[in-house]
């Protein structure tokens, strides 16, 4: 993939997580439990994730860096770890939680065994 179209899709990313975020941060009530729940899932296009410990952070720098179209802060996010590029295609397997994130575990791809957070509402 090229440059410009590697740097189209983090900018896009971002523009989702910037959504997401703002739909979070809106008190909403929900039908679920707050027990967890597991599922399997095939992303359908690339999503951004983080370390679990410290998903909120990153995830908040990231839609502040895609607001201001600032890819060289996403991709510096990228290049040190805070943020991954989940590709599309890849499974996971999904722990949903009530507070949507969704802790997930990478059973292929270029990432396959680790275990990220992502928002739940951004996979499919």
């Amino acid at each position: 993939m090229e440059w410009e179209q590697k740097r189209g899709l983090i900018i896009v990313g971002a523009i989702a997580l910037v959504g997401g975020m703002l739909y979070l941060s809106q008190p909403h009530t929900s039908n679920s439990t707050p027990d967890s729940k597991d599922r399997t899932a095939t992303l359908t296009q690339m999503e951004l994730a983080a370390p679990c410990g410290q998903a909120e952070e990153s995830f908040y720098l990231a839609a502040q860096a895609g607001k201001g179209n600032d890819a060289t802060g996403l991709l510096a996010m990228i290049g040190d770890g805070r943020l991954y590029e989940v590709e599309a295609g890849t499974e996971l397997h999904v722990r949903d939680t009530s507070d949507g994130m969704s802790v997930v575990f990478v059973n292929s791809g270029s990432l396959i065994g680790k275990t990220l957070c992502m928002q739940t509402a951004r996979i499919q």
